[in-house]
């Protein structure tokens, strides 16, 4: 019912009525008018007509930022979160695209909505158009010896849509250099071609296990250098007491993601290859929230449940494990 519920939130426009903002649904109609008129009535004209316009309990724009998250905590990444974060940018959010390695708790803090390029270009091509998507980009002279993930992304920056995953446009791209070299060269064209800033962060390669103070400060310095800079952007102001929540928020989780992958040293392993990989995307994409912290414990218990009954989610016999080290072999 909720996911039905926030599709159809497709095609809703806002209009000012007096001292409240009035919102006029139409999706409900449009898409379910003949088959379920009750329910289109109810999507239509209490929910949004009646519960979003409730602005003096709460803004639009808190109420997208709970939107986005619920959908993101939920797993439900198809036109509704694209929609929401279209929404959420006209309700006064920046917006934020952001590579998978970058401190995502900073934008978290300040409230800047984010979006993954890399996440939207594997459901683009989970969905089957990644070869249109990279043809786009190759017409426009991208090699194809380039990362899949960056002609996608690149033929997305041109088109600004593409119904099998469509995303907010940035106001700001954010990356950092600890991955592939390949991801930075990809923000530097979306900050061009898109005409909108970018911050890089530099993390110095580090060949011991120790860090030294001086490595300390020279990142410190920088992601303090972030703050400022998107504080200046977009007229926001940091909060130490936010950022302790977030980064709180973000350690729950990552302590709960170690012990759940951790249950693979049992033998047989209570989950297969594609949990793992699958559920990463939620420590990417649902870092500095509650509901990321929430997922990983239940997914703890949850694999510490199928070691205790001897099952797994493998379906047949485990025979052998695979590693594979760097790069991930996509």
């Amino acid at each position: 019912m909720n996911k039905i519920i926030l599709f159809l939130s497709i095609s809703f426009f806002i209009t000012n009525a007096m001292a409240q903002e009035k919102i006029v649904q139409t999706a409900g109609r449009t898409q379910l008018g003949e088959f379920a008129p009750k329910f289109a009535e109810l999507n239509d004209d209490v929910l949004f007509g009646e519960v979003w316009s409730r602005t003096d309990k709460l803004g639009l724009r808190d109420r997208s930022l709970v939107t986005i998250t619920s959908l993101i905590s939920q797993g439900i990444t198809d036109s509704s979160l694209g929609f929401h974060l279209q929404e959420a940018k006209k309700n006064g959010i920046p917006v934020a695209w952001v590579s998978s390695n970058f401190p995502v708790e900073i934008p978290e803090t300040l409230g800047i909505a984010t979006v993954y390029p890399e996440n939207q270009a594997a459901g683009i091509a989970a969905r089957g158009a990644g070869e249109r998507m990279c043809n786009v980009a190759e017409a426009d002279g991208y090699s194809n010896d380039i990362c899949a993930y960056a002609r996608i992304s690149m033929a997305y920056a041109k088109l600004k849509s593409c119904p099998e995953q469509d995303v907010a446009m940035p106001d700001v791209v954010l990356c950092c250099n600890n991955i592939c070299n390949c991801m930075i060269k990809w923000y530097e064209n979306l900050a061009q071609e898109l005409n909108v800033p970018m911050i890089m962060l530099d993390i110095p390669f580090n060949p011991d296990y120790d860090v030294s103070d001086a490595l300390v400060q020279y990142v410190s310095a920088q992601f303090w250098d972030v703050v400022h800079q998107l504080e200046s952007l977009f007229h926001l102001k940091w909060d130490d007491d936010k950022f302790q929540q977030v980064t709180g928020f973000s350690c729950r989780a990552s302590r709960a993601w170690l012990a759940a992958t951790g249950c693979a040293k049992y033998v047989p392993s209570p989950f297969n290859g594609f949990d793992l990989l699958n559920h990463m995307a939620v420590m990417v994409t649902a870092r500095g929230k509650e509901c990321s912290g929430d997922a990983m414990e239940t997914l703890y218990k949850e694999y510490m449940e199928n070691h205790k009954n001897g099952t797994s989610t493998f379906r047949t016999e485990e025979k052998y494990r695979i590693l594979f080290e760097g790069i991930a072999c996509w």
